[in-house]
């Protein structure tokens, strides 16, 4: 099964999962600010997010989950 850990230092977010995904950020007005793929994991980089409050979906093998992220 996948999983998600949401670990943000230096505004950069370390996102593990198991094989092929997507996801997408998005604000709280549901604008999308990141989205992109990976494979078993990815880095994304939160450099150039203003600080709030989003919203991070993960999808994989047709199943989605959101998560909520703080950029500090």
């Amino acid at each position: 099964p996948a999983y998600i850990l949401l670990s943000i230092s230096s505004k950069i977010s370390g996102i593990p999962l198991e094989g092929p995904f997507e996801y997408i950020i998005t604000d709280v007005a549901g604008k999308v600010v990141l989205a992109g793929n990976g494979l078993n994991s990815t880095l994304v980089d939160l450099q150039n997010i203003e600080s709030g409050i989003y919203v991070v979906r993960i999808s994989q093998d047709g199943k989605s989950t959101d998560r909520k992220l703080q950029v500090k």
